[in-house]
C-alpha cells in the first residue's frame, strides 16, 4: 500500500460521496493549482460540472475523447493529418490545388477562379495609383471615399500589390501550421518548400506592372521604412489618442509623428517631436530623479517593503480560500444529490444553491485579490532595479544615455505638445514638461 500523498486510491459503495467528498474537492483544488491533469470520466458527469468551470473561472483549454460517441470528441489522428499534408502538397505541386480562400477580384465557379470585373476594375486602379506615385494610405483613403461599401486597409492593400494570382500564377505554403498542439500560422521562411505555380488563372493586370510594382515597394521600404526595434523609441512612444508615433526624417532631422495625425490631421492634433527633444527630456528627467532620489524612490521602496512583509504568507492564504471553495462545492453536490433524491423540495434546492454559488464567487473574487497582491513582489523587484540604476548617476548627464533609457523606460506618452509622460520600472511614472524650440505646421 502507497502511504503517500502522490496515488490515492477510494472505495465505497454507491452513494457514499467518493465524487462529490473527494474527487470534485481535488478536481477544484487541481484546477485552482493551474496544473494540466487527465480525468477519465464514464458518464460524462466531471465535464458537465466542471468543464465550464475550468474554462470560464480557470481559462483551462478542455478537450473531450469520447469512446462512445467519437463523432463527439476533440480528435486528433496524426496519420490523417500527415496524409491530409502529404496529399495537399502533392496537389500544390502539380498545379491542381484548391485554396480555401478567393483572392479579392475573383470568384470560384467550378473549381476554376474566374475574373469578378467589378472588383477586377478596383485592383486594376490600386496598381494604376500606386505606380503613379499614390503612398499606400493615400490608396486607402481614396478607396474608402469612392467606395464606401468595403473597408480598405493598409495591409489588404499591400496583400493585392504582393500577390502572384493577378498576373495568373500562384504561390502557395506561404504560411504554415505547425505539426503539434497548439496550432499556429507561420509564415513560411524557409521552413517548408513553396509552390510556384504560372498560369494558375485567368490574370488581371500586366506581368510588367505587377513586377514594377514589386520593385517600387522593396524601393520605399529600403528608403523610407526603418526594421521594427531597430530604434529606441520604436513601440515605445504613444500618442494620447492611443496611436503610436512613428520616425520620419525631415531635412535630415530625425521626427517622430503620430500615426493617426499622419493619416489625417482632423483625427488628432498632436504634432511632430524631434527625437533629440524626447532624448533631452528624459536626460533631465533622469537627472532630476537622482538628486530627489531619497525622497521619491527611498520612501516608494519602504512602502512595498512594508506590503510585501504584510502580505508575506500570500501562499498560504490562497491555499485556504482554495480549500474552503472545494468544501463549498462539496456542499452544492450534496444539496444536489439531496435534491435529486426528493429529500429537498425545489424551493429550499434553489435558495441553498443560491447561497453556496454567493460564497463560492465571492472567495474566487478574494483569490484573485490575493494573487494581485502577490504582484507586487515584481513590481519591488523592478524598483529596486530602478533605484539602483539611478543611484549610477553622481554627476549631472549632459548627454543621453542610451543604455539607461533601454534598462529603466518601458512606455512615453505625449499627453501634449509640451508634455512628455514616462513610465519606468517598477510602474513608476513621471512627466517631464518640454520646451519646443519651433513648431511645423500641420
Amino acid at each position: 500500500m502507497d502511504e503517500g500523498d502522490v496515488h490515492a486510491l477510494m472505495i465505497g459503495a454507491a452513494g457514499c460521496g467518493k465524487t462529490a467528498f473527494f474527487l470534485y474537492p481535488n478536481i477544484e483544488f487541481s484546477l485552482a493549482t493551474g496544473m494540466s491533469f487527465l480525468s477519465t470520466d464514464s458518464k460524462g458527469d466531471i465535464f458537465r460540472n466542471y468543464g465550464r468551470i475550468a474554462k470560464e473561472k480557470y481559462g483551462y483549454h478542455v478537450a473531450v475523447l469520447d469512446l462512445r460517441n467519437p463523432t463527439r470528441s476533440d480528435g486528433f489522428n496524426l496519420l490523417h493529418l500527415v496524409n491530409v499534408r502529404w496529399a495537399t502538397r502533392k496537389r500544390m505541386a502539380n498545379g491542381t490545388f484548391i485554396a480555401g480562400s478567393t483572392p479579392y477580384g475573383y470568384r470560384l465557379q467550378d473549381r476554376k477562379l474566374v475574373v469578378y470585373e467589378p472588383e477586377a476594375v478596383i485592383v486594376r486602379k490600386i496598381f494604376g495609383w500606386f505606380l503613379g506615385g499614390m503612398g499606400k494610405q493615400a490608396i486607402v483613403n481614396r478607396l474608402n471615399c469612392e467606395h464606401p461599401e468595403k473597408r480598405w486597409y493598409i495591409s489588404g492593400i499591400s496583400y493585392i500589390l504582393s500577390n502572384p494570382h493577378y498576373i495568373g500564377d500562384a504561390l502557395f505554403q506561404r504560411e504554415f501550421s505547425t505539426g503539434a498542439l497548439p496550432y499556429r500560422m507561420l509564415k513560411n521562411e524557409g521552413q517548408l518548400p513553396q509552390y510556384y505555380v504560372e498560369d494558375y488563372n485567368v490574370p488581371i493586370v500586366s506581368t510588367e506592372d505587377y513586377h514594377a510594382a514589386q520593385r517600387l515597394q522593396k524601393q520605399r521600404e529600403t528608403k523610407g521604412s526603418v526594421p521594427k526595434n531597430q530604434h529606441l523609441l520604436s513601440r515605445k512612444l504613444h500618442c494620447t489618442c492611443g496611436s503610436l508615433f512613428r520616425r520620419k526624417i525631415i531635412c535630415g532631422e530625425v521626427y517622430w509623428e503620430c500615426r493617426r495625425h499622419n493619416n489625417s490631421a482632423n483625427s488628432c492634433p498632436m504634432l511632430e517631436i524631434p527625437e533629440s527633444l524626447v532624448f533631452a527630456s528624459f536626460t533631465a528627467l533622469t537627472n532630476k530623479l537622482a538628486v530627489h532620489r531619497a525622497y521619491i524612490l527611498t520612501p516608494m521602496l519602504s512602502q512595498l517593503e512594508q506590503m510585501q512583509t504584510r502580505h508575506s504568507g500570500t501562499r498560504q492564504k490562497v491555499y485556504e480560500v482554495d480549500k474552503k471553495i472545494a468544501a463549498l462545492n462539496d456542499q452544492s453536490h450534496t444539496i444536489a444529490r439531496l435534491h435529486n433524491k426528493g429529500i429537498l423540495d425545489s424551493s429550499d434546492f434553489t435558495a441553498q444553491t443560491g447561497r453556496v454559488t454567493q460564497q463560492v464567487n465571492a472567495l474566487r473574487a478574494e483569490r484573485r485579490r490575493l494573487l494581485r497582491e502577490d504582484e507586487n513582489n515584481d513590481a519591488l523587484a523592478d524598483l529596486r532595479a530602478l533605484d539602483e540604476a539611478i543611484a549610477m548617476i553622481e554627476e549631472t548627464q549632459t548627454s543621453f544615455n542610451k543604455e539607461l533609457f533601454a534598462e529603466i523606460v518601458g512606455k512615453i506618452t505625449m499627453e501634449s505638445p509640451t508634455e512628455l509622460r514616462f513610465r519606468l520600472l517598477g510602474g513608476m511614472e513621471l512627466t517631464e514638461t518640454i520646451e519646443r524650440r519651433e513648431r511645423r505646421s500641420a
